[in-house]
């Protein structure tokens, strides 16, 4: 049913179609555009987000923010507040628009691969996929505050477009196949 192409030649670059590689960066930055628009000017509680006081002061003082640490936001959080604008709050804030921007791009070139490679559909299926996943109301609300979780969509998306996704799905008589 899904099979891959073979391998280019030795010697030839892989050939991805102009539409392919538009994509994830048109879903990126249509969501981000929106995402800016919408963006909490600085700390806020409202789309529960509790955590964004203990983030930001983490980050500045490279401290723990509570159990579990989340050390790898805090890390790039960090790297977000040397941005010459605004509040440390509106700086953290667009960490989580960017992230969550590019988690949307990457979710719609995952599923441009699972829609169809490089037939149309497959293309505007991708597109399509990646803005409802960008513009959903649950990435969006934590889109514009100073959380983990656009940090994590970002994660999920990358670990998603690292899987073998359209490989030949093994049968029930596949070797690969333990119990069945």
């Amino acid at each position: 049913m899904f099979e891959r192409p073979p391998p280019p030649a030795a010697g030839h670059a892989l050939r991805v179609p102009s539409a392919a590689r538009l994509i994830g960066p048109t879903a990126a930055v249509s969501v981000f555009l929106i995402y800016l628009s919408t963006l909490a000017p600085g700390l806020t509680w409202v789309n529960d987000g509790a955590d964004g006081g203990d983030l930001i002061t983490a980050a500045v003082r490279l401290g723990v923010a509570h159990p579990s640490g989340y050390p790898t936001y805090l890390i790039l959080a960090r790297l977000f507040l040397a941005l010459p604008f605004g509040p440390l709050a509106l700086r953290t804030n667009f960490f989580s628009a960017v992230c969550a921007a590019l988690a949307a791009g990457m979710s719609a070139v995952v599923a441009a691969q699972v829609f169809g490679g490089q037939r149309r559909f497959g293309y505007a299926g991708g597109l399509l996929a990646g803005l409802a996943f960008g513009l959903s109301p649950l990435l969006w609300s934590q889109a514009v505050i100073t959380e983990v979780h656009a940090l994590h969509a970002l994660f999920l998306a990358l670990i998603l477009y690292t899987l073998p996704l359209g490989a030949a799905v093994p049968t029930r008589h596949s070797p690969h196949v333990i119990a069945g």
